[in-house]
């Protein structure tokens, strides 16, 4: 439990807005095996279990489409994050296994410091995307865990077996976990050597099993399913490209080394130095007089080193020793955990040989110790994940408020417009152009240049390309982000200013920016259709509603009327924040074919739809209800006229 509720606390941080490129890209993956999409040879070759996993969320939810990315990611996540929540019970009991020998207040907290290092983890928190990383920590797990218990199990073969099956499972989520097949062989051999004649068979049998297997699956991967030709920029290129060069490069090797220890931190990665200390306390447990309990305790050391050290090498391949890559590192990680929580034990029963519940109390005490930084970072981590995301509000707001155009923007917003693969629903399209500085050009020129309609600047380029143009030549849409959001702080423009300008405040909580025709009646018999735009001056206090209407220039009687939302229906005042800008639905007035000559006024007004009452319209001279929008004349032929915006 203690590890299920950060993950379940951040595993949908950002959506619909698909945060990390490979969840994206194994969508498509599988969109690609049913005919649906075509990756163009991007992800060939890619470890087939997570595809397949992908696959049936797919099916079983109908996901086709850019619509169907953030429903499957959504999912995933969330089975990623009962697969991480389950490696610290995994990494609990298997402490807890080495351990036993100790003690049973002794391995009980041996358990509960391994388990509660991954539970706690800001690394194991982060890594809850819709990726194969979560499953390989998860079967990564279950093949340690497994080989651990075969190594002193009265059938050894029934859990290396299965170990070895793990271990190929996570090699069908990823490629770099090839080392986690071996725990569960080398819990075969050392049985197996161990063994007394009458039982050497069965590890022997189970040791052709596992080879089998092993052949089976390496026939399959490469001969069938051709991941040779594996096609991920960046870990296969690198490493086809390298080749073996790398494998036993120091310097690649201590830096992954160190990011895959990162988890333990400096003093972890100590103990992990000192976990022989292990062998000493069991030598010298009172209760401990076999000396099989020693050669089983370090045969499980070996498994645990087995994984911290030829993970690296193999990461070498590709990864020069950054942290960045620490997601193929995390099975190396575990086995560092293990070490870390079982040597913090068996240093304290050392310490304190005579009273368990002493030694055990002060094995509680150092595993809070390293719980408290983790969680702390956890809490940070968890909390900016809550966090809601500009990239999903600017392209909602987008959808809601502006005809489709093109949108110019950086790298930091380079998935807003991309429903393939930044996956947030859309319902019209926008076309989107990249540039890295948004500054080297005025916005009409930007327009003439790259053919754009709207800019969505960054906050650091906003102030230097503001001073390179008049602020009236644009529309200052609105400002998405900053304190208190995830992603980028943006600016969205349009380069086109407002068709009119016309300020009025409504009671202190909206103001009318100006509006735009979209139609001009010609004549009686005609329509006006024309979007407002608004700004909140402050939350306002309910949901109102517009009304236009049409009245003869010297009085304030209806003749036609027409009411809307200001913002839509799907953006109703009582939500609107502090600053936010909003356009109108398209409001139509319909002039009467029998409409006489003369001069007639349409007046705008904002009212409680429920009570009916009005919001003031404050100016420096009144205060009314209503205020004129444009006026016009009706000639003798029935012909709009002397069209006056006031």
């Amino acid at each position: 439990m203690v590890a299920l509720i950060p993950r379940l606390l951040t595993y949908n941080f950002a959506l619909p807005y698909v945060d990390h490129p490979d969840e994206p890209a194994s969508y498509l993956k599988a969109q690609e095996w049913q005919g649906l999409f075509d990756l163009e040879g991007y992800h060939d070759g890619y470890p087939p279990a997570f595809l397949a996993l992908h696959l049936i969320i797919q099916r079983s939810i109908g996901a086709n489409g850019p619509t169907g990315l953030a429903p499957t990611v959504h999912i995933l996540r969330l089975i990623a994050a009962f697969a991480s929540a389950s490696v610290a019970v995994l990494l609990l009991l298997a402490a807890h296994h080495i351990t036993r020998p100790l003690g049973k207040a002794a391995s009980l907290a041996a358990g509960l410091v391994a388990g509660s290092l991954w539970a706690l983890s800001p690394i194991a928190v982060e890594y809850i995307y819709a990726t194969p990383d979560p499953y390989v920590f998860l079967f990564s797990a279950i093949a340690l865990y497994t080989a651990l218990c075969g190594v002193t199990a009265r059938r050894p073969d029934v859990w290396a077996v299965i170990s070895i099956g793990a271990g190929l499972i996570a090699v069908f989520f990823k490629y770099s976990a090839l080392p986690v097949i071996m725990p569960g062989f080398i819990t075969l051999i050392y049985r197996a050597v161990f063994a007394s004649a009458p039982q050497r068979a069965a590890p022997i049998r189970a040791l052709m099993i596992g080879i089998i297997l092993v052949a089976l699956s390496a026939l399959f991967l490469l001969g069938v399913y051709g991941a040779s030709s594996l096609n991920t920029p960046g870990t296969s290129d690198v490493a086809r490209r390298s080749g073996f060069a790398n494998l036993f490069n120091l310097q690649y090797f201590g830096g992954n080394l160190s990011a895959s220890l990162q988890i333990v931190g400096v003093a972890g990665a100590i103990f992990v130095l000192l976990s022989p200390i292990l062998l000493v306390s069991i030598y010298r447990h009172k209760k401990v007089s076999s000396p099989f309990r020693l050669r089983d305790a370090a045969c499980q050391l070996i498994l645990c080193y087995w994984l911290l050290i030829t993970i690296p090498i193999l990461v070498n391949t590709f990864n020069p020793g950054l942290f960045n890559g620490v997601r193929f590192l995390i099975p190396a990680s575990l086995a560092g955990i293990l070490l870390t929580g079982t040597t913090i034990t068996a240093l304290f029963t050392l310490i304190f040989p005579a009273n368990q519940r002493i030694s055990a109390a002060v094995i509680g005490l150092v595993g809070v110790l390293f719980a408290i930084p983790a969680l702390q970072q956890t809490t940070i981590l968890v909390a900016e994940r809550s966090l809601p995301d500009s990239r999903v509000v600017l392209r909602t707001w987008a959808d809601r408020n502006l005809p489709p155009g093109s949108v110019l923007v950086t790298v930091e917003n380079h998935k807003t417009f991309n429903p393939i693969w930044g996956g947030i629903p859309y319902l019209h399209w926008f076309d989107w152009v990249e540039r890295t500085d948004l500054t080297i050009y005025t916005p009409e020129e930007w327009q003439q240049v790259a053919g754009v309609t709207y800019i969505a600047y960054p906050a650091e380029q906003w102030a230097a390309a503001a001073a390179n143009f008049d602020a009236d030549t644009v529309l200052l849409l609105g400002e998405f982000g900053g304190e208190g959001w995830r992603g980028p702080h943006t600016i969205l423009t349009r380069i086109q200013p407002l068709q009119h300008p016309r300020e009025l405040n409504f009671g202190g909580e909206i103001a009318l920016k100006g509006f735009e025709f979209s139609q001009i009646a010609a004549n009686t018999g005609g329509t006006f259709s024309l979007n407002l735009f608004w700004q909140a001056l402050a939350r306002p206090q309910a949901n109102y509603s517009v009304f236009l209407h049409l009245t003869p220039e010297d009085a304030a009687i209806p003749l036609v009327q027409a009411d809307g939302a200001p913002g839509g229906s799907e953006q109703q005042t009582a939500f609107w924040q502090t600053g936010q800008h909003f356009f109108s639905d398209t409001l139509t007035l319909a002039l009467p074919s029998d409409l006489p000559p003369g001069d007639y006024v349409v007046r705008l007004g904002l009212y409680d739809y429920l009570t009916g009452v009005r919001l003031p319209v404050i100016t420096a001279e009144s205060t009314g209800d209503s205020a004129v929008l444009f006026s016009f004349t009706i000639g003798d032929q029935g012909v709009v006229e002397n069209l006056r915006p006031d």
